[in-house]
């Protein structure tokens, strides 16, 4: 094998790697804010919505279970190259994330991920 095609195959197995180590971040870091919306109805922990490029538009009626479906799937990531995004824009998630709900998620549910979000890299790194 030839040096540049070593190189060619590090760099390809390195963005593979990297492209691995970011949708096991996302996805956990997906599944935790899901997780983690109260429940009522069940309707905001279903209108979590996972895109790629530019965040969802409109509410969605999917149930929790398809929301953490959609989620968990490395292949709903895109590359190592594409932004993600987790939406939610039924009108009253803001108010779920400060404090609403503070029986059941006085911390919010995107706020303490953020937080924890650097563990969740490094525990996607080391599988």
């Amino acid at each position: 094998m030839s040096f540049a095609a070593q190189l060619e195959a590090f760099r390809r197995a390195t963005l593979e790697n990297a492209g691995d180590i970011k949708a096991g971040a996302a996805i956990a870091f997906s599944t935790a804010v899901i997780e983690d919306t109260p429940v009522d109805t069940g309707r905001a922990k279903g209108n979590w919505q996972l895109t790629i490029g530019d965040p969802a538009e409109g509410v969605v009626d999917d149930t929790a279970q398809e929301a953490l479906r959609k989620v968990s799937f490395r292949s709903n990531y895109g590359s190592i190259f594409d932004v993600n995004y987790l939406t939610n824009n039924l009108p009253y998630i803001e108010r779920l994330e400060f404090g609403y709900s503070e029986e059941k998620a006085p911390d919010g549910m995107v706020r303490k991920n953020v937080i924890r979000f650097d563990r969740l890299v490094q525990a996607a790194i080391r599988r």
